[in-house]
């Protein structure tokens, strides 16, 4: 049974609380990816998606989390497109495993023969490396002003890039401002001559907003003031309308055999330290 409190894409910010280390994956607003139509395809791809889970070691939550996404992906990858674009959100505290998923989902993909339909994006290099991606400017063509239009030749480029791309993830969405979504969204449009959000592909966003914030650019959870420029007010929109499934992951695998320490690190994370954390770090100086 899932607890339908998880993550909400239009605060942002989870609605629960984080000082545990244990809870269940949340799952919000999925019922379009379980239709009965799609229960056949379910079955015959369940082999590879096991075999997956075990590959990487998922543990309990994280193949939960896995297979939400791995059995959405195989109804596009069948080119049996669901009604509508997979628009997630993937998020927890750091250590929970959201890069451990998306590193299954990329393994899963190729697997499938649909590598190359997967494109995996930061806002830093540093980020995309890890997760054998690149960052969101260069993948799409910003130069230092991303403000700046495209000529028809750097345009006729970029859709050759994209010409076969159909799932588009972006990592570490915290470091990514409203603003710079809004620009995401309308260069994918004019790359793939669609109006729908993100150009029509299916759009994974992972990442804790709780960590490192945008520089000079309006968080995805904040409300811009009035007198920010339309690119926050419509990135924000954009946010809000269009993410319609979070997955939330709670149980800390990087300091699993330290419960004290994720415990603390869960309560910094959410600003709700206590007198006992300062004199835990202070023991441990």
């Amino acid at each position: 049974t899932h607890k339908y409190a998880a993550a909400d894409p239009q605060q942002g910010m989870p609605s629960t609380s984080l000082a545990s280390s244990t809870g269940p994956v949340s799952l919000l607003q999925a019922s379009h990816l379980i239709r009965p139509d799609v229960e056949l395809l379910r079955q015959s791809s369940h082999a590879d998606i096991e075999a997956t889970v075990a590959r990487f070691s998922l543990n309990d939550k994280q193949a939960e989390g896995f297979r939400f996404i791995a059995q959405g992906l195989t109804t596009v990858m069948s080119r049996q497109h669901l009604p509508d674009p997979l628009r997630m959100f993937l998020t927890g505290p750091a250590g929970t495993g959201k890069s451990q998923i998306l590193k299954a989902i990329q393994h899963f993909m190729k697997s499938r023969g649909c590598g190359t339909g997967l494109r995996v994006l930061s806002f830093c290099g540093s980020a995309a490396t890890l997760v054998d991606g690149e960052t969101v400017s260069r993948a799409f063509g910003f130069g230092i002003d991303p403000y700046q239009s495209l000529s028809q030749d750097s345009l006729a480029v970029l859709q050759d890039a994209w010409k076969d791309i159909f799932v588009l993830v972006i990592d570490e969405i915290s470091t990514l401002g409203c603003e710079l979504l809004y620009l995401i969204d309308q260069r994918a449009k004019l790359i793939k001559g669609n109006n729908d959000f993100m150009g029509g592909m299916h759009f994974i966003v992972c990442g804790d907003l709780h960590q490192a914030a945008p520089i000079g650019a309006t968080a995805l959870w904040k409300t811009p003031l009035s007198v920010t420029r339309f690119e926050a007010h419509a990135g924000r929109a954009l946010w809000i309308a269009e993410i319609n499934t979070s997955i939330f992951l709670t149980e800390i695998m990087r300091q699993r055999d330290e419960k004290e320490w994720a415990e603390l690190l869960c309560g910094l994370r959410s600003g709700q330290c206590t007198i006992e954390d300062v004199r835990f770090l202070e023991a441990r100086a």
